[in-house]
């Protein structure tokens, strides 16, 4: 997950405190870059390498650490080790950074470009966060982006419980 803060961003009288880049898949769920680890591969070069294949990430200047590291997800069903890392950059390096993905070797393949998930709820309790949490997600990307943001301090854990509830209501009806 890469991410900006900036408190004044708003959007409609709301601070956001923050954006997020998520992408597009070709599957048509959101979710964020990443992918296999080749034989021999280490975790944060096969990470930075999907990177720049996904988003043409700029890896002298954005490239991940060991150090962003964020949790590990285990998926029994599928034998999958999930590693999940968050790098927060500056507002102008995250516009960079989205305006670069058009240009990256999988856009158009793989990907299908960035987005910013709505990081706030409008007064009618459905639109913004929960309305986005009731789209189809590839993975665990629903729970890395909670988590992310819970990790990162963007967004306390009460408001993001509030909203999973709140889309689950409306998914439940839906149903």
């Amino acid at each position: 997950m890469i991410f900006a803060r900036d408190e004044r961003m708003r959007w409609n009288q709301q601070s956001t405190k923050a954006a997020v880049i998520m992408q597009m898949r070709f599957d048509g769920r959101f979710g964020f870059p990443g992918g296999h680890i080749n034989n021999g591969e280490k975790t944060i070069v096969g990470l930075n390498r999907e990177l720049k294949e996904e988003l043409g990430l700029d890896i002298s200047e954005f490239g991940f650490k060991e150090t962003d590291y964020a949790v590990t997800y285990l998926h029994k069903v599928k034998k999958f080790v999930l590693h999940f890392f968050v790098k927060e950059v500056t507002l102008e390096n995250l516009k960079t950074i989205e305006s670069n993905c058009i240009h990256a070797q999988e856009f158009g393949v793989e990907a299908l470009g960035c987005l910013r998930p709505p990081l706030y709820s409008l007064k009618d309790s459905f639109r913004g966060l929960p309305a986005f949490l009731c789209n189809q997600f590839a993975g665990n990307a629903k729970e890395e982006l909670l988590f992310g943001l819970q990790h990162s301090y963007i967004i306390e854990e009460e408001i993001i419980e509030k909203n999973v509830m709140i889309s689950n209501n409306i998914l439940s009806k839906l149903a």
